[in-house]
């Protein structure tokens, strides 16, 4: 009988009632509980992102969990571990597990049901350190397909883009609907589902391309197998309203790429080619920042796990199964939106904060905050507003990082990959300390 198992004793028929199961404490439970800390582009598009207010998702018995999930694990089945409560023995003495010798109460008490640590789900849950999985690193000549599962594309822009990419060395697929129209969306959600899903699952595809955000992307969430997308790990490449599919991609451990989109920065070659090319094929020497990129507005050093997005979206994400969770791991966290006046970016790093995405954050790069800023006529910065906000939060903070929705060449971050944060009072450097791709 294994030094963890726990026992529930049956009382007898004299009793004059039948009590709660009473259970041997475990090694493990004695002593108090430990505290385990905090719970811790484009401006002519009027972006306003949401999540719709979705139940608790419950995802099928592949996807990280089965409908038992929460039952006893000492009521568990299989060979000669029924589990189950006998009655007492007509010998007569307290009762036992049936099959088992009996236990003495002597020295027991009731305890909690607590979830065994060694049997947690690992389905949209979360990833731990040596979960995360690199895609193949794509190589010239290689098949990549483009999509949209989220806003409304224009047809000359991707051909734009479809160009440039060619110009990359790739061969491109562009897949069925991507030029559909369906309200705000590239078409209606069974489209988009199944043209995501076929890229995904054509193994001659190497790597998949978003042609833009928008708006959209939320709908596909609750349609998503985790176990189908975590077996098939492919090169992503998007941001935006993308953040979301960064979100649950992640969350399976796999590496993703907020970076540029077929139908708005490769059509008008305004991303970084460096970056992106070496993100994605794994060539040359991973991302680094120069002195004068980043406005430090805390000091500090710190290295993590990158992670991160659109803020409008991170902050809709929140109370959803698909939300930024940052606790199994320290993390670097990107940030980046556009023309979102202060008073909405203080609201959404609070609603971070409160919800406890930002458990083991432990650094945060922003990006451009491209239209942001306050009214001229106002009496704070942004800088304000992003300190004010983070207050209590001892992380060094760094603005600038033109990524997503930005003034400058769109870089590409990988997002899963080891990145460093270090900010002075003159400078900030941020660098990505290991390749993105295998």
């Amino acid at each position: 009988m294994g030094p963890h198992r726990q026992h529930r004793v049956a009382l007898g028929e004299a009793a004059h009632r039948r009590p709660p199961a009473l259970q041997r404490l475990p090694a493990r439970h004695r002593g108090p509980r430990q505290d385990t800390g905090e719970r811790a582009g484009c401006r002519w598009h009027p972006r306003q992102h949401g999540l719709p207010r979705l139940h608790p998702h419950r995802p099928a018995a592949r996807g990280g969990g089965s409908a038992g999930e929460g039952r006893r694990h000492d009521a568990r089945e299989g060979p000669g571990r029924s589990g189950r409560v006998g009655a007492a023995e007509a010998s007569g003495g307290a009762g036992g597990v049936r099959g088992r010798r009996r236990v003495p109460l002597l020295g027991a008490r009731l305890v909690p049901h607590r979830p065994h640590p060694r049997r947690r789900r690992r389905g949209v849950q979360g990833t731990s350190l040596s979960d995360w999985t690199r895609p193949r690193a794509l190589r010239t000549g290689d098949l990549v397909g483009v999509c949209a599962p989220a806003g409304l594309v224009d047809a000359a822009a991707l051909d734009r883009g479809v160009a440039e990419l060619e110009s990359l060395g790739f061969r491109v697929r562009r897949a069925e609907g991507t030029l559909e129209r369906r309200g705000f969306t590239a078409g209606p959600l069974a489209t988009r589902l199944a043209a995501l899903r076929g890229l995904f699952a054509d193994d001659e595809v190497k790597g998949i391309f978003c042609a833009r955000g928008g708006a959209g992307a939320a709908s596909l969430l609750p349609h998503l197998e985790a176990e189908w997308f975590r077996a098939r790990p492919k090169v992503f490449v998007g941001y935006s309203d993308l953040t979301l599919l960064h979100l649950f991609l992640n969350r399976l451990g796999l590496v993703t790429f907020h970076g540029p989109m077929v139908a708005k920065d490769l059509a008008g070659r305004a991303y970084d080619r460096d970056s992106l090319w070496g993100a994605i094929t794994g060539e040359g020497v991973p991302y680094r920042s120069d002195a004068e990129d980043l406005l430090p507005l805390r000091g500090g050093e710190a290295e993590g796990r990158l992670r991160g997005g659109c803020l409008s979206l991170l902050a809709g994400a929140a109370g959803t199964p698909w939300a930024l969770d940052t606790a199994g791991e320290d993390t670097i966290l990107f940030v980046e939106d556009v023309d979102e006046p202060p008073y909405r970016i203080d609201r959404m790093l609070r609603q971070l904060r409160y919800s406890g995405a930002l458990a083991r954050v432990r650094g945060i790069v922003f990006g451009d905050m491209k239209g942001c800023s306050p009214r001229l006529e106002a009496d704070y910065t942004l800088e304000d507003v992003v300190r004010e906000a983070l207050e209590g939060l001892d992380v060094p903070l760094a603005l600038g990082l033109s990524s997503g929705h930005s003034t400058g060449p769109n870089v590409t971050l990988p997002f899963g990959v080891r990145a460093r944060l270090a900010c002075s009072a003159d400078e900030a450097r941020f660098e990505l300390k290991e390749r993105a791709v295998s």
